[in-house]
């Protein structure tokens, strides 16, 4: 079976954050994984993913998970780090 991807979001999630976003998609669905990875040339993404139903069941996996899990607070990069790519802040 095939997994359903949503609430896909770029920017680094502390690991606290990580837990506690993990716990609330679970207490709503035991079959849904929260990830957050760093890819190459990408950067910094979070999704969460469950098991592949279809419509209708993918769209209210995903409508309860994120509504249980609220915002997810993601790092704020370091003005080092901005400078570097020749941003002004």
């Amino acid at each position: 079976m095939s997994e359903h991807m949503f609430g896909v979001g770029k920017g680094e999630v502390s690991k606290a954050e990580c837990r506690r976003v993990e716990k609330a998609a679970r207490a709503v669905r035991s079959d849904v994984a929260f990830t957050c990875v760093f890819l190459r040339g990408t950067g910094w993404q979070h999704w969460f993913s469950g098991p592949n139903r279809g419509e209708p069941f993918d769209r209210q996996m995903a409508d309860e998970v994120l509504a249980a899990v609220g915002s997810i607070r993601v790092k704020r990069r370091a003005r080092r780090a901005i400078r570097a790519e020749g941003m002004t802040t």
